[in-house]
């Protein structure tokens, strides 16, 4: 199971044709962990609950793990938010003390939560490969360092043009088409995250 908190990064609308791109990057992470071809059915997507009384990120990742803990056809837990400014540098820290409370109480997948927060934005992970910039969207040119581009969303919307490929579309192919060594050495943030996957979705 993989939540994030918006809709281009992992689909969690009823019969949507794409995946999404942190949907997609997983499930390319995976097929090099367990060595073999993943299919798009076997990591369901979902929205980081959204919880009335507040708590911020800790209450809601403990929420999120208890909840799926339940679910015996989940095995593996992976959640993904966007830093959104150095304001909210502490937001990793936060999801940590969530998975941390949940492994002492004893949560069934406690261990095996994978936590990750993209700097600034999830699609500063989509800008880092110039390759498939220029395969997707036809761009050509370097980008500046992307986990100092301030709103890399709007980067990539003005990259995107008159493509007439869905924002989704464009999100799904850059994560399928980028190099996933190129993403980990030019966003710190993006690796962090790759190697939760791998050491905790490792069993």
């Amino acid at each position: 199971m993989l939540l994030s908190e918006g809709n281009t990064d992992v689909t969690f609308t009823t019969h949507a044709v794409t995946q999404g791109a942190l949907r997609v990057f997983v499930r390319r992470i995976l097929a090099r962990v367990w060595k073999r071809p993943i299919t798009e059915i076997e990591i369901a997507g979902g929205k980081l609950p959204r919880l009335h009384s507040g708590g911020g990120y800790k209450r809601k990742v403990k929420f999120a793990i208890e909840l799926y803990s339940n679910d015996v056809h989940i095995s593996h837990l992976g959640i993904s938010i966007d830093r959104d400014g150095e304001a909210n540098k502490k937001r990793l820290a936060l999801l940590r003390a969530g998975r941390d409370e949940s492994e002492k109480e004893g949560r069934r997948l406690a261990p095996s939560t994978a936590l990750g927060v993209a700097v600034e934005m999830l699609e500063s992970w989509l800008l880092a490969d110039t390759k498939a910039l220029a395969k997707v969207l036809g761009v050509s040119g370097s980008v500046p360092d992307p986990e100092s581009i301030r709103n890399p969303k709007a980067t990539l919307n003005e990259l995107k043009n008159e493509n007439p490929l869905s924002v989704n579309e464009i999100y799904d192919q850059l994560a399928e088409y980028a190099d996933l060594n190129v993403v980990m050495k030019r966003c710190p943030s993006f690796k962090q995250f790759a190697n939760e996957v791998r050491q905790r979705f490792a069993q």
